[in-house]
């Protein structure tokens, strides 16, 4: 490993045709000529639909800590950091749980903090694929 100091806060490691840049805000890799510049956020575990059986309820009853838009490989995705009694997660909304949300919420996501959702496992009748599908719990 041969390390190049070129500032106070950038480190260039060279190991393996890998370089790394880091600092507290961000890490560069680069692999086989593609590079990816990926930026640290404080993350929670997230919740997977692969977890759980059709049915299943992951969260009964949680609150709305935060609502953030994240660029994914898919594009611009909303998440939502909720409180619950088995602890914090992040959950992705995909177009029903953000039709629900406004629905119940109204479109200013701001509103949504502090409001309890809870969560329902089911089968997406077109993919047949499993999904966690968020629903405001009516006040």
């Amino acid at each position: 490993m041969i390390n190049i100091q070129l500032n106070s806060i950038a480190i260039f490691y060279l190991q393996s045709c890998e370089f790394k840049y880091l600092d507290d805000n961000s890490e560069l890799n680069i692999h086989g000529g593609n590079m990816v510049k990926r930026i640290k956020n404080e993350i929670t575990p997230t919740l997977k639909a692969r977890d759980y059986h059709v049915g299943d309820v992951p969260v009964e009853e949680g609150t709305i800590e935060a609502v953030r838009d994240i660029e994914t490989k898919f594009g611009e995705k909303t998440v939502i950091s909720v409180s619950h009694d088995k602890g914090k997660n992040d959950l992705f909304c995909n177009a029903t749980a953000l039709s629900n949300l406004i629905d119940e919420f109204g479109d200013d996501d701001e509103d949504w903090i502090g409001k309890v959702i809870t969560t329902k496992v089911e089968e997406d009748e077109t993919f047949k694929n499993k999904m966690i599908v968020i629903y405001p719990k009516k006040a």
